[in-house]
């Protein structure tokens, strides 16, 4: 239990920042486990103050704090205060202050259900509980073995700790882009979900939606074989236009026609079967993110021809040092360095500059990295630099192109085009 979104925001938002217990939180949100009570209290209480806060709320069911600290913006600049002072005593004054709110939201959930007893005694009525958990063929995404498989031969090298020399940090740096669509997606995934069980009221509150819809009563209009029906709504601030496609809390899809925001109607259109055969819409929400399957697939190609490329590099380079040391052993002088093998000693991927650039979301990815130069033989070879660019787009006519750029020492350039597998020497 939590009041109001902070909680499963701030959650949401360290496993999207750090890549961490995304699975773990998917299975929170989709249980519908969280269960903020601040929806429950706006629904069942008239409160004779000017916010609906805990510390408000709590005038019911508490006595008056008498704490240092009393409201969330005190807590910050205590905070500040003790980063500039270090008092112990300032630390646990919002340790306390902390542990009050956990101890009031608590005492609210108990409060909380003594009134639905009451209210179940005086008006009869049972006030169930509300559901947890979702159907079955909606439990968790499909699996994706060799994503997985592709991600795991990446890691392999340095699994169960951090990356440490550059070609560790160039396939933590391709295993994160293998995976960068699933992990993108999923902010969206999280507020379509929370959406779709929302009311038509808690709606009227979200820019993504129109809530609480009713029948203008105007006669409607026949569009070919569909039909388009006026709609008004309260006021409310919302992101949608003409021509947005939309779908209703039953997930059946709507086109709007017209939105006048002005007048609060709006003009919905689809086939008439569907008009006939379901009930009238109470609210509209975006519909689900977009597909990403075909960038998916892409990436998970070059993450597979990246990890066989750059294996089969280390292992050209374990062999000319075999055969060094087995001239040595054997008497011969090493052959001095030529012009042309200075570059293949360069080692791969040093240091690695993230920029992402996305047009219309899910479009568009690309990557731009320098790396310096490690192991080369000369002070010509030494100041060498190799620069990489990965460009991935949407298009099914593009979905295996990529390109992989070397620039060594010499002046000599590989370019691969329209091939997943780069070249790298």
């Amino acid at each position: 239990y939590h009041y109001a979104a902070y909680e499963p925001t701030a959650l949401k938002r360290l496993a999207a920042t750090h890549g961490t217990r995304e699975d773990e939180i998917d299975v929170l949100l989709r249980e519908r486990v969280m269960v903020d009570l601040l929806n429950v209290v706006r629904q069942s209480i008239r409160a004779p103050f000017e916010s609906y806060s805990l510390k408000a709320i709590e005038r019911f069911y508490s006595p008056p704090r008498d704490e240092e600290i009393k409201d969330a913006m005190g807590s910050v600049v205590m905070y500040a205060r003790w980063r500039a002072s270090g008092d112990q005593k300032i630390l646990d004054d919002i340790e306390a202050y902390n542990r009050r709110d956990c101890d009031s939201t608590l005492d609210l959930h108990k409060w909380l259900c003594e009134q639905r007893l009451d209210a179940i005694e005086r008006f009869g009525d049972q006030f169930p509980w509300r559901s947890v958990g979702i159907e079955g063929e909606k439990k968790g995404p499909k699996p994706d073995p060799e994503r997985d498989r592709v991600i795991a031969a990446l890691l392999a090298p340095f699994a169960g700790r951090e990356p440490a020399t550059a070609e560790e940090h160039a396939r933590a740096l391709v295993a994160a882009l293998v995976h960068y669509h699933r992990r993108e997606a999923k902010p969206d995934w999280w507020e379509y979900f929370a959406r779709a069980v929302r009311t038509p009221e808690e709606l009227v509150e979200d820019a993504n939606a129109i809530g609480c819809l009713e029948r203008s009563g105007e006669p409607p209009q026949k569009v070919d074989k569909s039909l388009v029906i006026r709609f008004r709504f309260p006021p409310q601030e919302h992101k949608l236009h003409a021509g947005s496609g939309v779908i209703d809390l039953d997930e059946r899809s709507i086109t709007i026609v017209a939105l006048d925001d002005d007048g609060c109607t709006i003009d919905l259109k689809r086939a008439k079967n569907v008009w006939h055969s379901g009930s009238d819409p109470r609210a509209l929400i975006v519909g689900k993110p977009r597909q990403t399957d075909v960038l998916r697939d892409a990436l998970v190609e070059f993450g597979d021809a990246f990890a066989a490329a750059i294996s089969r590099a280390a292992n050209s380079r374990a062999c000319g040092a075999a055969s060094r040391v087995h001239r040595s052993t054997m008497g011969a002088p090493p052959p001095p360095p030529s012009p042309s093998s200075r570059s293949g000693s360069t080692r791969v991927a040093c240091s690695f500059k993230v920029r992402p650039v996305r047009g219309r979301r899910g479009s568009a990815l690309r990557r731009s990295s320098t790396s310096s130069n490690a192991g080369c033989a000369s002070g010509s070879a030494r100041r060498a630099t190799r620069r990489s660019t990965i460009f991935l787009t949407g298009s099914k006519k593009l979905r295996s192109s990529a390109r992989f750029r070397c620039a060594a020492s010499s002046g000599t350039r590989a370019t691969t085009k329209g091939s997943m597998c780069p070249s790298i020497t």
